[in-house]
């Protein structure tokens, strides 16, 4: 390797070295503000650069903000193709594929919450586009796998678009609700109540005859006791 090649290698380093270190400095101050009410002149000053530098790198905020959801969504995407791997049984592949989504979401909330913010959504062209090509090569997976599972055990037919929202909007809107905001909650458990919620009944032949009428004994006998309660 020749001087010059070393020293542009030694150069680009040094630019990739100055962009990430900017991106943790965006990162960090998103934890404690909204991305919204970041300045790039405090980003800058975090990261140890000229605020020029941060447009260097990024062209604008919108650009910036752009880096983020990149690299929100390639790991999401990384762990995506590791469960297709390791789960060749598309329901078990759909299961672990919804618990790293939310685990992501929540062991990264200040940054994954511009995923399923508006400041992403509502941006400028380029970042709305980017985006939706990010959600349509994910939400794309959780679909196939859902078709897949379609095919072996659903009887009658539910469109592909409404398991996607039910899913995407039910994950999305506890993950807002209670991702970084003090609340209690437990996200296992939540999972396994939307998991029997989507699934138990439509896509599971666990749920048999035998099981409908259980699980109506089961329901009349709650209704029972409330109404006792009620009388008393």
């Amino acid at each position: 390797m020749s001087a010059t090649q070393i020293e542009k290698r030694s150069q680009s380093q040094r630019r990739e070295a100055t962009r990430q270190a900017i991106l943790e400095a965006c990162k960090a101050i998103m934890s404690e503000e909204d991305f919204a009410n970041s300045k790039t002149s405090t980003i800058a000053k975090r990261a140890g650069v000229a605020e020029g530098t941060v447009f260097l790198h990024f062209e604008n905020k919108q650009g910036l903000l752009r880096a983020l959801i990149d690299e929100v969504f390639a790991t999401i995407h990384t762990n995506i193709e590791m469960i297709q791997q390791a789960h060749s049984c598309p329901k078990r592949r759909l299961r672990a594929m919804a618990e790293d989504y939310i685990q992501q979401l929540e062991a990264q909330w200040p940054l994954a919450r511009l995923v399923v913010g508006n400041h992403a959504r509502y941006g400028d062209e380029q970042t709305q586009q980017a985006l939706h090509r990010h959600n349509r090569r994910y939400t794309q997976l959780f679909v196939d796998a859902f078709e897949d599972i379609s095919q072996e055990e659903i009887d009658g037919h539910i469109p592909s678009p409404v398991f996607r929202d039910a899913l995407f909007g039910a994950i999305e809107h506890f993950a807002i609700a209670n991702f970084n905001t003090g609340k209690a909650h437990d996200s296992a458990q939540f999972l396994e109540q939307l998991w029997q919620l989507l699934f138990r009944g439509v896509l599971s032949r666990e749920h048999s005859t035998n099981n409908q009428s259980s699980d109506l004994d089961h329901i009349d006998q709650k209704l029972d006791r409330l109404l006792n309660k009620l009388d008393a």
